[in-house]
């Protein structure tokens, strides 16, 4: 059994279909996602030129990103203009929100898993630190390819964490701000 890492082509096709046929939601999408945070890699490629026109002010639609990808020569890398034309028949999401949270979870679990065969392959080599090597590694990995997207791992010893004084309702036993529910017979 092969092993496929964590991606969802249908939210990469929905996304880029919004693009396409919603250009109001063309800055959310944007600055929530890279290039590569898509799994599939033409559809990295037609999002890398949706993303090129956008920071030019051209508007994306079919004609202008089939366009910037034939400029760009990776027009018959994705598959041609039918490729880039099948994506408007897509379902455009309701919410471009919340598929593209999806999409960046998913990208971080590829880098995730793509993090840990590095550790793994430094730790048996044994040439670095491996405790430092692992911490680089996983806070790329959490911080991924976009520029506002706050880390989703930190490692911490242990040892720096402190622990937050308890204000006890019942010494011991109920914390003070806690939901509790204490039954009898």
């Amino acid at each position: 059994m092969e092993n496929t890492l964590p991606h969802s082509i249908p939210h990469e096709e929905a996304i880029l279909s919004g693009l396409l046929l919603n250009p109001e939601c063309a800055d959310e999408v944007f600055e929530s996602l890279s290039p590569e945070d898509f799994y599939r890699g033409a559809h990295r490629a037609i999002f890398g030129s949706m993303l090129s026109l956008h920071r030019k002010g051209v508007p994306v639609d079919l004609v202008t990103t089939t366009a910037e990808l034939r400029e760009s020569k990776q027009l018959d890398k994705v598959g041609g203009a039918v490729v880039v034309a099948k994506l408007s028949d897509c379902p455009v999401p309701s919410s471009v929100g919340y598929y593209c949270e999806t999409l960046a979870k998913l990208s971080t679990r590829r880098r995730l898993i793509s993090a840990g065969n590095e550790i793994m392959k430094k730790a048996s080599t044994g040439t670095d630190d491996p405790v430092e090597f692992a911490q680089k590694a996983l806070s790329e990995a959490g911080n991924g390819h976009h520029p506002r997207r706050k880390s989703a791992v930190s490692l911490v010893a242990a040892s720096e964490i402190k622990p937050e004084p308890v204000d006890w309702l019942w010494k011991g036993y109920i914390a003070r701000g806690k939901m509790h529910i204490i039954a009898g017979p």
